[in-house]
């Protein structure tokens, strides 16, 4: 945040997009996270690396740990920078990028001083179960092992989609999943709907019984026809957290970003991270 309130605020992200009007290109967002960066100062500029492609060498190395490292790597940048007030960063996460931001409040409670979480994760295996089932489970983790045992001997990786239709393979395969993926990625975007099966073999996030060490104020907007994430956990961690507040919005895991409720949720937002940094 910068150290005055009326000025326009700096944005800091892996990518140094608008979140709201180019979702696919937001570090917070954990499957686009797949083509994520990471933002190192070299010579008074954020620099980024694509990470397409996970290390054949190390199999169980985790992507959302990934992307808490961008997170880490963007603040330190943000915190590098003169018209930044370092006692007043804010983190902003979607879906598993509020799993991260969830994450690194609870582990390193110094690191913001306030936060949003948009349709968060709170349970990876919760998640997975509510879009597919114990079937989807059981698919991604034979995909896993298949994609860690080509891994060791050196093979290219097994990819699956990270969205697909319902049923399919596809790491994220509810209903609005794919759909959802093709309304908000534009016809040039070089993003790729493939992933290293490897991910699925990750411990999940299982963070509602930490939720109570987020120590900073925290918003989570829930979108109560969520059928990625269960919205039951997002409004239970919003009771959970101290300084926790609750927004519910009507529609999907994606309608956060599109019309009204990309308006509602913006004002939101703005209004809670004003009163939270504010003095």
């Amino acid at each position: 945040m910068e150290r005055n309130l009326d000025a326009e605020p700096l944005r800091v992200t892996g990518r140094d997009v608008d979140v709201a009007k180019r979702l696919r290109d937001v570090v917070g967002h954990g499957v686009a996270g797949l083509r994520c960066r990471r933002a190192r100062r070299r010579g008074g500029e954020a620099r980024h690396q694509p990470r397409r492609r996970a290390r054949a060498q190390v199999v169980s190395r985790q992507l959302a740990g990934r992307q808490r490292d961008d997170f880490r790597a963007a603040i330190r940048l943000a915190r590098s920078l003169e018209r930044v007030d370092g006692e007043r960063i804010a983190l902003w996460g979607y879906s598993l990028g509020g799993g991260n931001v969830q994450a690194l409040l609870i582990d390193e409670p110094e690191i913001a001083a306030v936060a949003v979480c948009v349709a968060p994760v709170v349970s990876g295996l919760r998640s997975l179960l509510h879009m597919g089932g114990p079937r989807h489970v059981l698919r991604l983790a034979a995909a896993g092992l298949r994609d860690g045992a080509r891994a060791l001997r050196g093979a290219e990786p097994w990819r699956v989609p990270a969205t697909g239709p319902p049923g399919s393979r596809g790491l994220l395969n509810s209903p609005d999943s794919l759909p959802g993926f093709e309304a908000m990625t534009p016809a040039d975007s070089s993003w790729r709907n493939a992933l290293c099966a490897r991910a699925a073999l990750a411990p999940p996030y299982r963070l509602e019984r930490k939720i109570r060490r987020i120590a900073c104020p925290i918003l989570y907007c829930i979108a109560e026809d969520d059928d990625v994430n269960p919205p039951e956990l997002g409004k239970r961690a919003a009771e959970r957290a101290p300084g926790g507040e609750l927004k519910l919005y009507p529609g999907g895991h994606y309608d956060p970003f599109q019309g009204e409720t990309l308006d509602r949720m913006a004002y939101d937002q703005i209004g809670f991270l004003r009163r939270a940094l504010a003095g």
